[in-house]
């Protein structure tokens, strides 16, 4: 979800907007003169992906472009593509340059673009990777001023563009160094402070020049940054420097692209196997190394710099995701060594003093602490909520297992106590014992029993008293939130009026726009309007442009028996879904209106079937509030260990389906943060829909495969890369660049499913029985239709006539359902119908190499609804039986039905919406 439709106003156009001046201006749109020269440095490596949308975002600066020069090393891209994309935006930049730089490195190709820079200030982007329109302005503006003349680097604010749900998340791990505004830092100072990537600083190429600050060739390019900006920094702290300072300028905002899951780090693991000694012997240790051996000792701002590194890694490698990544490749014990090695290199005083970083993992600190072998008198705290109708607090605790609290003497209530653990490298490390505990007064000290406890709580040093007000000002609904919204006229380049008397739909984009919170305080659902339409409304979304998932089932539940309730539906204004939504009486708000963020402001839930709702809700609300709590009714069952994905936002309640789900949730020592507070077993909305229609079942077989998280996807709304057009411009094969074609035809998934489709003895088996054939595709396996070309026999739904089909419609009319990992199974089963499993790449899959399949509770052979086959002619024998048994279902599997399901009636969205309503019950 995001404040503004998924697919750009542009649509697939990577031409210059209409109605821009030479210069890249809209007519009447103001730019300010540069009182400086700029120079970008974009090393190309690859296929050059996303060029386009860099080179927009410089053409839209809100600054005069003229004095900007653009330089476009290509280390060996798409050569055509990358050259027809310059040409293509080099009348608006009219300093652009190609520069070939075909077998340099990314280090060599960085340093060649400052030696032939000829500006005063230079930066760097990636193809990936975009300036917000204000990114030059702010810049100059800040270094305009009298104190700028001592700064040598300007850090810039980063941002993260998620391309597939478009949604803009201000994650970045040092995000909390911009939250008090721009600002200079003496680099003597700057003892707690680490620094961005090269792709987010502003440097004095003067001052890179005189001291000779190069990217070293021999590093990770990943760890080169790091090595740099440490030189950049220890050559302002020498006696003999000009510049001493650095500057920090949330207002300069740099925005990095995600075009796939948010586990691309994982997947380099998984394709390079060299990797993992390069991480650390060309990276942390490696550049521990030579500070060592320059100074004689490592600053503490180095081993920051390394240690933030290092702990995101552990993160990684502490989730089941990151485990079945490394585990071909090197033994857990290796790994281990390897991070014990690198921490020798630092000292446990700055790697657990109370400032360490902006913001410390729990789980890194824990890391640390165990492999240095400190050991002490501290109780590690993660409260993870703040519940301010309850009075309550969510805690983690690592340490004491046992411990109590209490406050003015008085024990305090421990609520749905459960213990987690946080695995590192296939063994428990950190037990968790996680609770709610009920407090008697929200300003009095929390204390324990045990004399000389030191509580650290979100990374910092409480000392013997934990106080609930930092809790409840940094974890209740309502807590202030970083401004990923209205940095330069919406931090993209798409919401930028095109200067053709259209903006694509956006109101709201410009800085001299109303702002559509303007009424709203600082404290939850604070409203200073009498007349507030949203006021305490419930907010119901399944995505910017999809529908017919467990919120809209709910949400017309709620609108039909329970018409106390201000419910609204949120949807993209291109959503296909909208007209019939329109036609059943449900509200709707535009998704990313400012009406969209007014009802934001003021609700008390969101509900909602994807987790990115709440990320992306987040964003939009940005600087202000979050009041509303946020319930997750997924689209799919939770079968495998998702414990990495759910930790990424609050989630106040969770409904799932079945007994597995719920067990796997709550399990004692599992790796999930959730009690028993905040997973309902109610079943699923939609559920209720599929059951109360009657229809008897076809001779139909419905063939549904599931995506695959390591094959590139193209949805329907997404803009394909400019590397994905011939020459003239024209779209390539469903939006796929050759690699990425190649990728997919030689892949099993391809190749086994379109053997299965054009298999004769499929076509002989369904006419000998009288059985039709439909083949229905996950919306992220659309896009290969091309490529699996079903024969004319098999039907396939007309996807550009119904882009988000009733699928309930397909699964009712079946008798026999062939999936390979589909949740859909799950909802096969409740009818029951007659389940085929075809699992050609089982050992591959369930590795982890689908970042929904990461192994769980659920496993196919004991637990599945149906026969489980991997080859060709198994999988056709098992057909057959189901079809000449009509699609019967047999004992074994109707057992396994009934033991999993505790709910196959019509009451799953009235058990959901009480559950719902019960969160703000005192």
């Amino acid at each position: 979800m995001s404040r503004h439709p998924a697919h750009p106003p542009h649509g697939q156009d990577t031409r210059p907007p209409s109605g821009t001046t030479a210069s890249g201006a809209s007519p009447g749109v103001p730019r300010r003169r540069l009182a400086r020269t700029y120079t970008v440095v974009v090393p190309l490596a690859d296929t050059g992906r996303g060029l386009g949308d860099l080179l927009a975002s410089l053409a839209l600066q809100t600054a005069d472009t003229t004095s900007l020069e653009t330089l476009c090393l290509d280390g060996g891209t798409n050569g055509r593509a990358t050259r027809a994309c310059i040409e293509t935006w080099r009348k608006s930049l009219p300093n652009l340059r190609w520069i070939p730089a075909e077998g340099l490195s990314h280090a060599a190709a960085c340093n060649l673009g400052i030696d032939l820079a000829t500006s005063v200030w230079l930066t760097f982007c990636e193809a990936e990777e975009f300036l917000d329109p204000a990114f030059l302005a702010a810049a100059d503006r800040f270094l305009s001023l009298p104190e700028s003349a001592r700064v040598g680097m300007v850090c810039c604010r980063r941002l993260f563009h998620a391309d597939r749900h478009g949604s803009l998340q201000d994650s970045h791990h040092l995000r909390r160094q911009f939250a008090s505004g721009p600002r200079w830092m003496p680099a003597r100072d700057c003892g707690e402070w680490q620094v961005p990537s090269i792709t987010s600083v502003v440097y004095d190429r003067a001052f890179l020049d005189r001291h000779r600050l190069r990217l070293k060739d021999d590093i990770r390019p990943f760890f080169a940054d790091t090595e740099f900006n440490i030189a950049c920094i220890l050559a302002m702290r020498g006696e003999d420097s000009e510049r001493d300072a650095i500057g920090v300028l949330p207002e300069a905002v740099h925005v990095r692209r995600l075009r796939g899951n948010a586990f691309s780090f994982a997947d380099t693991f998984r394709n390079d196997p060299a990797f993992h000694t390069e991480v650390f012997d060309l990276g942390y240790a490696r550049t521990l190394k030579d500070i060592l051996g320059r100074l004689g000792h490592v600053p503490a701002f180095a081993q920051r710099m390394v240690l933030t590194s290092f702990m995101a890694q552990a993160e990684l490698y502490a989730s089941t995701r990151g485990a079945a990544s490394y585990r071909p490749f090197t033994t857990a014990k290796a790994l281990r060594d390897r991070f014990a090695r690198t921490l020798a290199l630092c000292d446990p005083g700055i790697a657990l003093r109370e400032a360490y970083g902006d913001a410390p993992s729990p789980m890194g600190e824990h890391l640390v602490e165990r492999l240095l072998g400190v050991s002490g008198d501290t109780l590690w705290i993660s409260a993870l909520a703040f519940d301010p109708w309850k009075g309550w607090i969510k805690m983690a605790v690592t340490g004491d297992a046992g411990i109590a609290f209490c406050q003015k003497g008085a024990k305090l209530e421990i609520l749905h106590e459960r213990h987690a653990g946080r695995r590192f490298l296939d063994e428990t490390f950190a037990p968790e014992r996680l609770f709610w505990l009920r407090l008697r007064d929200r300003r009095s000290p929390v204390e324990t029993a045990q004399e000389g406890t030191r509580f650290r709580m979100l990374g910092r040093d409480m000392g013997t008293t934990l106080d609930p007000r930092l809790a409840e000002e940094a974890l209740a609904p309502g807590r202030p939130c970083l401004d990923a919204r209205r940095s330069g006229p919406a931090a993209r380049i798409w919401d930028h009026p095109r200067g053709d008397g259209q903006d694509g739909g956006n109101s709201g984009n410009n800085p001299d726009d109303k702002d559509p919170l303007a009424h709203v305080g600082t404290s939850p659902g604070a409203i200073a309007h009498a007349e507030d339409p949203y006021r305490d409304c419930w907010l119901f979304i399944d995505g910017p442009m999809e529908a017919r998932e467990n919120a809209e089932h709910l949400c017309l539940h709620v609108v039909r028996h329970h018409p106390e309730i201000n419910a609204w539906f949120v949807m993209g204004k291109d959503a296909p879904d909208r007209g019939r939504l329109l036609a059943t009486g449900a509200r709707i708000l535009d998704c990313g209106s400012p009406e969209h963020i007014r009802a934001l402001a003021s609700c008390a839930h969101l509900v909602s079937s994807n987790i990115e709702s709440r990320i992306a809700a987040e964003s939009l609300l940005a600087p202000r509030t979050a009041p509303f709590s946020f319930t997750l009714a997924s689209h799919g069952i939770l079968k495998g260990d998702m414990s990495a994905m759910y930790a990424r936002a609050r989630i106040d309640l969770i409904c799932v389906m079945t007994y597995g789900e719920a067990g796997h949730l709550l399990a004692e020592g599992g790796p999930y943060r959730f009690t028993a507070k905040e997973v309902a077993l109610t079943g699923l909305p939609r559920i209720d829909a599929l059951l109360s229609r009657t229809r008897k079942p076809e001779r139909r077989l419905l063939i549904m495969p599931t995506w695959r998280g390591h094959l590139p996807v193209r949805l329907p709304w997404e803009r394909p890369p400019f590397d994905a057009r011939d020459p003239a411009g024209r779209p390539c094969t469903g939006g796929f660049t050759r690699s990425e074609l190649e990728t997919l035809l030689a892949s099993d998934f391809i190749v086994n499913w379109r053997r299965l489709l054009h298999a004769e003895e499929l076509r002989t088996l369904a006419e000998r029985h009288g059985y039709g054939v439909t083949f229905r595709t996950h919306p992220h396996v659309r896009c290969h239709l091309p490529l699996l070309a079903p024969p004319p026999w098999i039907d396939v739904p007309d996807i550009a006539a119904s882009p988000t089909p009733d699928l309930q419609e397909d699964i009712l009319a079946c008798s026999i359902l062939l999936t390979d990992y589909s949740t859909v199974a799950f909802t096969a089963a409740c009818l029951p119908r007659k389940i085929v499993y075809w699992q050609f790449d089982r050992a591959e899959h369930l590795s982890g190499s689908h970042n929904m399949e990461v192994p769980g509770w659920f496993d196919y052979e004991r637990d599945g609804f149906g026969p489980v086959t991997e080859g060709l002619p198994d999988l056709l024998r098992e057909l057959e039986l189901g079809m000449v048994g009509n699609g019967a279902v047999d004992p074994v599997h109707l057992e396994r039905i009934e033991a999993t399901f505790p709910y196959r009636d019509t009451g799953n969205c009235e058990r959901t919406f009480r559950a719902i309503r019960a969160l703000r019950e005192p």
